[in-house]
């Protein structure tokens, strides 16, 4: 009687104990009807997998399978195999998940159970999503889609416009997923679902903010914040406060950014979620870094490494020590400087993170600049150069030939200097980034006339 009780107020420690007690009596009494028993061990899944035991939840849902294939009970396969992929996408194998979510989805359609074949593609298409094949996923949530509206299941309908939402975010393409987000919202507000709601806010606002509209991703924060609180969800409510801080951040309203940093750390502390813990210590230290404030920057960078360092987060250390070389050579401290690159630099080669490795080589140029070294320098920007172009990273390209130019002309070789001036100049305008722009023509202006006096 205790079983159904522990369900409906969401307690799976309480249902798992009920369920350990019964396991021992099943033994003892040894059950001999095969449903029943196929049906007592998918129970016991439903308890370890609430309590996140994955593994302990498959074994047993490996013995049910075979009892309800033997049954010939089509619906209780389809929901053990539909079972089986949820708890192995919940291990992270996303392989072994589409497998059986594959096997579950014929049976959901011979057995005309529209609603769990919508789940199913549904399932497939967050597997795929997880394994970064977006156009997979794509596929399979619009199919689901169109199921959930046949049946007019507006929840479904809702989850897949924002699964298709955050798919073509992650292709890059912003503008299309925004249309699937302000589809999806209003359905989520229909329905009074306020998590999913929160949610889909957020996703509208970090959309907005790749697109760079700052502003229009600080109002969707700001709506989806209160409603994280009114949930008692901390860890909505911290990673919202993060992103406000980094959408101010990217306005250049550093104080404002460090205010709402601050307001994220302690809950992230409090929850123990050392991973948002050592992003927001890193935040901080890049907002201080551009208020100027070098030394409070670096002791926030140094609190966040050994975060990093101990969670094995390969990509937060890297970006820790690039933020650290970047601090010290504010400093003037330009040999610190290029032993954080130098530490930074072979992580982000180990982790084929190209964009990184370029930037950390564009460092170590500017770095060796400061100290006169400008062939080491040159070097360097030489070996990040190939690497922008590659990437159709504009700005970096622009932003290396400007600093070739200016290596050359302090070398005394003006017309390479022009050359690199030249072709860095055109990208500037082509961007509209007029600091560049100018920094390239007050550089070209400098080099033609020291290649005229050299002349005398």
């Amino acid at each position: 009687q205790s079983l159904p009780i522990y369900r409906e107020i969401k307690n799976p420690q309480g249902e798992a104990d009920v369920l350990r007690r019964i396991d021992v009596l099943k033994q003892s009494l040894a059950i001999k009807d095969r449903k029943e028993e196929a049906n007592f061990l998918k129970n016991l899944f439903i308890a370890y997998n609430n309590l996140g035991q994955y593994k302990k939840a498959i074994s047993f849902l490996e013995k049910s399978l075979p009892i309800y294939q033997e049954l010939k009970d089509r619906k209780g396969e389809a929901s053990v195999l539909g079972n089986l992929g949820l708890a192995y996408r919940h291990l992270g194998q996303y392989e072994e998940a589409i497998n059986f979510y594959q096997q579950s989805l014929p049976i959901k359609q011979e057995l005309k159970d529209r609603k769990g074949e919508a789940r199913a593609l549904s399932n497939l298409g967050s597997a795929y999503h997880s394994l970064g094949q977006y156009e997979r996923a794509i596929n399979f949530f619009q199919q689901s889609l169109t199921v959930s509206r046949e049946l007019k299941d507006r929840e479904g309908e809702a989850i897949n416009l924002n699964n298709l939402g955050e798919a073509y975010k992650n292709l890059g393409q912003y503008k299309r997923a925004i249309n699937f987000f302000q589809q999806s919202l209003p359905i989520f507000q229909e329905v009074k679902d306020r998590k999913e709601e929160a949610i889909t806010l957020d996703n509208l606002a970090d959309a907005y903010g790749h697109l760079g509209q700052d502003e229009r991703a600080i109002n969707f924060y700001q709506q989806s914040l209160p409603i994280y609180q009114e949930l008692k969800d901390r860890k909505g409510e911290a990673t919202v406060l993060n992103n406000l801080g980094f959408a101010y951040g990217h306005l250049g309203q550093y104080e404002r950014a460090i205010n709402f940093y601050q307001q994220s750390l302690p809950i992230y502390q409090e929850l123990k979620d050392r991973k948002g813990e050592a992003n927001v210590l890193n935040n901080l230290g890049t907002a201080y870094d551009n208020l100027g404030q070098h030394k409070r920057a670096i002791n926030f960078f140094q609190q966040s490494l050994p975060i990093y360092q101990e969670l094995k987060d390969r990509k937060g250390e890297a970006t820790v020590l690039n933020n650290l070389g970047f601090a010290y050579g504010h400093l003037g401290q330009y040999e610190r400087a290029i032993n954080f690159y130098q530490q930074s630099l072979p992580i982000y080669q180990e982790l084929k993170d190209r964009k990184g490795e370029a930037n950390v080589l564009n460092n170590l140029g500017f770095a060796y600049r400061h100290l006169g070294q400008y062939e080491r320098a040159i070097n360097f920007y030489q070996q990040s150069l190939p690497i922008y172009q590659e990437l159709k990273d504009r700005q970096g390209e622009a932003d290396v030939l400007n600093n070739l130019g200016f290596a050359y002309r302090h070398l005394g070789q003006y017309e390479r200097a022009i050359n690199f001036y030249q072709q860095s100049l055109p990208i500037y305008q082509e961007l509209k980034d007029r600091q560049g722009e100018a920094d390239v023509l007050y550089g070209l202006c400098h080099a033609y006339k020291s290649q005229e006096q050299s002349k005398k």
